[in-house]
């Protein structure tokens, strides 16, 4: 041991491991056969029965035993081959040599093909439920029963009856009497092995294929999950119906047993396909031979015919049995190319599988000995060593997907404080130019509205006497504190209301050039619509507001003009117009935008275009016209949002409220 352990730690490599793991399942698929020959030699002793002879002959009376026709036969028995023809119930008789009488001994059957009765002498021991079909199933169910032999000697005859439809191959499986705690251990072992041990595989495999199913439902693209899950449910199939006793409602035997044969083609094909889909592996060609297979037998077993259900019976075996040898002989080289680890273990266990396989198929030639297959022991650790070996790989799986999911996240936050940080600089960009807004509209008010008021208090200046009195400077200057009061308070209000009619617009800014108009004997025309068609917005009355006193103050610094007009119109619903013409001495438009002297101008174009208006200038020498047209349907719903998302410099109540200042 020593030496091996010294062997297997100088090894690193996947290979060597994978032999001698092999060299194991081997040395270990050896040894139950050898303790069960060790226990057969030990339990022989002078006193246990011998079996004298055995017949059997065909039942020509129902229910009668046959008084001719006997043959010699040996046990374990199946008639199919004797008499293919016969369709009826056999009668066996075992002749008996009790040495020691005075023992209690008993019997045991292995297994009867399919139902049947025992006699002990003329006393009947037991009897299947269902002697017509269809019939019970006592294939796979071994049984014992103690026997009532003191005071007797000499020769004692045991009778069994067997029936059974010829496609299921019948017969009688081994017969033996002997001491009761002997039978009693043997028939406990048999019932381990032929029922506990697949009772318990075909529980595992049924809840380990569901579990498998359902996470190929929830991640469709490992398929392999998929072909494991079939594997699982037709093998947890195949060994209900092998476990099975009494009949399956009206199903016939025959069906039970089509049934039985199919799940076992089906869990072939399952294995292939797992095996490939688990290696990285896709043969279409060979996997439509074999669905193809598979469809050829669901249709040769609806053929009723006894004898070829018989014949299916043998080449589905082969066939099956064909696919899992193959199925491990490929994932065994595979794994070899591939050295991967996952790889490597499936062909271990698939090295088990094939060791127990190609055992089990010398022992299933001889249809009685379920007793000796090492699947009995075998499946519940190959079923658990494959649902470890799938869940560490769906571990694995996952485990890879939280490293990216880790991974992302840290990308994500990265990213979130990446645009945080340029969200803030933006935000301050904004602000800034939040600012440099608020400066250029805090010079346009100024220029608008405070600028509007020192030219008209320079014009009284100049034409009033060389000696102005108190109370006129006094007045001019409170002129000025209101209207840069009115500046510095743009944005105290929020109550803004349009006027009712265009004559109440326009009534404060008329007051308020009345004065310095007849002062400089400018006269003036004034002609305005009644009623509005369509009200205008808060924002466009404030920008006409500022185009009216920005266009009055251009007329009384520069245009020397004698009289002017203001017209306040509406050609239809959706146009605002208001006119200002005086017959000054003009200017030449062109040149004085080009020269970039027209402040005035240019602001009352950004004002009117602000809130989707025009402004239209012609100028001569025999005066000047001034068109501002506003379009009422483009901005009457607009807010105050949509203005500040359009480009306006302002804050929305801040416009409104210089508006509502100005009236």
């Amino acid at each position: 041991m020593q030496a091996l352990r010294r062997c297997i730690a100088a090894h690193t490599d996947p290979a060597p491991w994978l032999q001698r793991c092999m060299f194991l399942v081997l040395l270990l698929c050896l040894l139950p056969r050898t303790w069960a020959q060790e226990s057969t030699h030990n339990t022989a002793d002078n006193c246990s029965p011998q079996l004298l002879q055995s017949w059997v002959a065909q039942e020509l009376q129902p229910q009668q035993r046959p008084s001719t026709g006997w043959e010699t036969v040996t046990l374990p028995d199946a008639w199919k081959q004797r008499w293919p023809t016969w369709n009826g119930p056999i009668w066996y008789r075992m002749d008996w040599a009790l040495p020691c009488p005075q023992q209690h001994h008993a019997l045991s059957v292995s297994s009867m093909r399919i139902a049947g009765s025992v006699y002990w002498g003329n006393e009947l021991l037991w009897s299947d439920r269902h002697l017509t079909p269809p019939y019970s199933r006592s294939g796979n169910q071994p049984r014992w029963w103690p026997l009532s032999t003191a005071g007797k000697s000499g020769i004692q005859t045991v009778w069994i009856r067997v029936v059974g439809p010829d496609s299921v191959n019948p017969g009688l499986g081994r017969v033996e009497i002997g001491p009761v705690d002997t039978i009693r251990e043997q028939i406990e072992t048999s019932i381990f092995r032929q029922r506990t041990a697949y009772t318990l595989t075909a529980a595992m495999s049924a809840a380990i294929g569901c579990v498998a199913f359902f996470v190929w439902l929830w991640r469709r693209s490992e398929s392999a999950y998929l072909w494991f899950g079939l594997m699982q449910l037709m093998w947890a199939s195949y060994l209900c119906l092998l476990l099975q006793t009494e009949p399956i409602g009206q199903l016939s035997s025959t069906a039970q047993t089509q049934l039985h044969l199919m799940s076992f083609v089906l869990y072939a094909q399952g294995f292939l396909l797992f095996s490939l889909r688990f290696v990285g592996l896709k043969l279409p060609k060979i996997e439509a031979f074999t669905w193809l297979v598979v469809l050829g037998w669901a249709v040769a077993f609806n053929i009723d015919s006894s004898h070829r259900l018989f014949l299916n019976f043998v080449w589905v075996f082969q066939w099956s049995s064909l696919l899992v040898h193959s199925s491990c002989l490929l994932v065994i080289a595979r794994a070899w190319h591939t050295r991967k680890t996952p790889h490597l273990w499936l062909a271990l266990c698939w090295f088990g599988v094939l060791l127990v396989a190609s055992h089990d198929i010398v022992v299933a030639m001889d249809v009685w000995s379920y007793d000796q297959t090492w699947s009995s022991l075998f499946s519940p650790v190959s079923t658990l060593f494959l649902a470890g070996l799938l869940g560490w790989q769906l571990a694995a799986h996952l485990q890879r997907v939280d490293h990216f999911n880790s991974k992302l996240q840290q990308r994500v936050d990265e990213a979130r404080n990446e645009l945080a940080h340029v969200l803030a600089q933006q935000h301050a960009q904004e602000l800034e130019h939040a600012k440099l807004q608020e400066r250029v509209h805090l010079a346009h008010d100024l220029h608008d509205g405070l600028g509007g008021s020192l030219v008209r208090s320079l014009a009284l200046v100049e034409q009033a006497a060389p000696q102005l009195h108190k109370d006129r400077v006094l007045s001019m200057l409170k002129v000025l504190r209101d209207d840069l009061r009115q500046v510095i308070d743009v944005g105290s209000s929020r109550e803004v209301v349009v006027p009712a009619t265009p004559a109440l617009w326009l009534a404060p800014l008329r007051h308020r050039f009345m004065q310095i108009l007849d002062e400089l004997q400018l006269q003036a025309q004034w002609q305005v619509d009644a009623q509005w068609q369509q009200a205008p917005s808060a924002l466009q009355a404030m920008a006409m507001s500022r185009f009216l006193e920005e266009a009055f103050a251009n007329v009384l610094k520069h245009s020397r003009a004698r009289q002017l007009s203001i017209t306040c119109t509406q050609p239809s619903s959706t146009l605002w117009r208001v006119v200002l013409q005086d017959d000054g001495v003009g200017f030449d438009v062109s040149a004085v935008l080009s020269a970039g002297m027209g402040i005035g101008m240019h602001s009352m174009r950004t004002r009117l275009g602000r809130v989707g208006g025009t402004l239209t200038i012609h100028s001569s020498a025999q005066g000047s016209t001034l068109i501002a047209d506003i379009v009422i349907a483009a901005t009457a719903t607009a807010n105050p949002a949509t203005a500040q998302a359009t480009g306006h410099p302002e804050s929305a109540s801040a416009t409104m409220t210089s508006h509502a200042e100005n009236l």
